[in-house]
């Protein structure tokens, strides 16, 4: 399997893994707006600027993968609502060639990160503010990070660490947590 696709790999079993541990399934969503999706990703000190896909579950329990864009997990809460709403990009390619989360270690506290949501009523496309307030490596079966929070969270991951060849997936996980800022 190559590095690509076995990185896949390792994102499905972590995230099959943190489905049996969220008894159930993920947490219910606590849109203020159930049709804003997030459409653009912009990370202006990294030069990201995506696409965003709707990501759910696949009918094997597992949740799906973005493919290059960035995906966001909809039954996690929209951007700019209370709670946390969960986005994911890949590392790198089967060819080992970055991805667009390839340089999400280097993103440093305080850092804005932008997301760009388009309701589904018509209405203008609205632009939610985030500051980078955390970043942390955790073990690749990790699942915290699709908890629920109090306040308006944004939660960006990765695979990070070191490639297991024996588990075909990277032994972590890339977590950066950002708080909203006011408009």
């Amino acid at each position: 399997m190559d590095r690509g696709a076995a990185a896949e790999a390792g994102i499905e079993a972590a995230t099959a893994a943190g489905d049996a541990a969220l008894s159930g399934g993920p947490p219910a969503p606590a849109r203020a707006d159930a049709h804003a999706s997030p459409r653009r990703l912009r990370i202006p000190t990294m030069g990201v600027d995506s696409a965003v896909v709707d990501l759910g579950i696949t009918e094997r329990g597992e949740w799906e993968l973005p493919t290059v864009e960035v995906g966001w997990y909809r039954h996690t809460t929209a951007p700019g609502a209370v709670g946390n709403a969960v986005l994911v990009g890949h590392l790198n390619d089967s060819w080992g060639l970055p991805r667009v989360f390839a340089r999400l270690k280097d993103v440093r506290l305080g850092d804005t990160i932008e997301v760009e949501s388009a309701p589904a009523t018509g209405a203008p496309a609205r632009l939610v503010r985030y500051v980078v307030s955390e970043k942390r490596l955790v073990p690749s079966t990790a699942v915290d990070m699709m908890d629920p929070s109090a306040g308006a969270r944004l939660t960006l991951f990765t695979c990070a660490g070191t490639w297991d060849f024996l588990r075909g997936e990277y032994s972590q996980r890339q977590l950066v947590v950002a708080r909203r800022v006011a408009a």
